[in-house]
């Protein structure tokens, strides 16, 4: 095997991230923690800071680390929960929302180019394997070795 697999899939990664930021000033870039937290809250209705610990496997302590970054930047506000008052509702910024519906379609716009003049049969035989490969992942971070 001569291929360097992971360093083309993250050649592939930096290149759509590049086009991706390409028109993002960098002091308003969120990192990608918060892109992913964004990507949920904008996805999901009634958000709280126990739903991101179950959601990512992340501790409480590091999704109050990365909400509290997102808040002092304005990208999310925190409210108490009406139902239970120990509980912090977190609220998408509408500019972060509306900037982020921009950007997945961007994104949508990109994987369209992605696959530009590649067979389907070929594609479909690309997703499986890209699928085999991140099973492969999980298995080698949980210390299995389990074929699928």
């Amino acid at each position: 095997m001569d291929k360097d697999y992971l360093f083309e899939i993250g050649e592939i990664h930096h290149l759509v991230g590049k086009i991706i930021m390409k028109s993002e000033p960098c002091s308003n870039r969120p990192t990608a923690s918060q892109i992913r937290f964004i990507d949920y809250l904008a996805t999901h209705d009634e958000v709280y800071q126990s739903d991101f610990e179950k959601e990512f496997n992340i501790s409480r302590a590091t999704v109050y680390d990365v909400l509290n970054t997102m808040e002092k930047k304005g990208i999310i506000t925190r409210e108490k929960s009406s139902v239970d008052t120990r509980k912090n509702r977190v609220i998408l910024n509408k500019d972060v929302l509306d900037h982020h519906m921009e950007v997945k379609k961007k994104i949508n716009d990109i994987n369209r180019e992605l696959v530009k003049y590649i067979d389907i049969n070929d594609l479909l035989v690309f997703s499986k394997v890209l699928e085999q490969m991140n099973k492969n992942m999980h298995n080698l971070l949980e210390g299995s070795d389990v074929h699928d």
